[in-house]
C-alpha cells in the first residue's frame, strides 16, 4: 500500500465532518430538528466520479455530483458518524445502504463514497 502512502502525501487536503443530534418535533408528523455540532477536520484524497462511475460504484443512488474519498483506517469513527461532509464549501452526504456506511479498507485507509443530494 505504499502508494496510497505517496497518494496521501501528495494529494491530501482537508475536509470537515459534521456530526449532529436529531430531536423528534412532532411524533405525528415526524418532523425533526437537526442540530450540528463543530465541524471535524480531517484529512483525506478526493477524487471525483463521473456519471458512469457513479451509476456503477453506488448501485441505486441517484445524484449528479458524487466524489470517492481516501481518508485514514483512525478517522473511520469520524466519518461513521458524520452527518454531513463539507468539501470546497459543498456539502456532501455519505453513500449508506441500511442505514450504515459503505466503505472498503485498503491497507490503513478507507475508501468511500460521498454525494450530493
Amino acid at each position: 500500500m505504499r502508494e496510497l502512502d505517496d497518494l496521501f502525501k501528495l494529494e491530501a487536503q482537508e475536509i470537515l465532518v459534521y456530526t449532529a443530534k436529531e430531536v423528534e418535533i412532532d411524533p405525528n408528523y415526524h418532523t425533526k430538528e437537526t442540530t450540528y455540532y463543530n465541524p471535524i477536520p480531517i484529512e483525506a484524497v478526493i477524487i471525483d466520479l463521473t456519471a458512469t462511475q457513479i451509476k456503477w460504484k453506488t448501485l441505486g443512488l441517484s445524484t449528479s455530483r458524487a466524489k470517492e474519498i481516501i481518508i485514514r483506517y483512525e478517522d473511520k469513527d469520524k466519518i461513521e458518524s458524520s452527518k454531513k461532509i463539507e468539501i470546497d464549501g459543498i456539502e456532501y452526504l455519505g453513500w449508506k445502504q441500511n442505514g450504515k456506511l459503505q466503505y472498503r479498507k485498503a491497507g490503513n485507509y478507507l475508501r468511500c463514497y460521498v454525494y450530493t443530494e
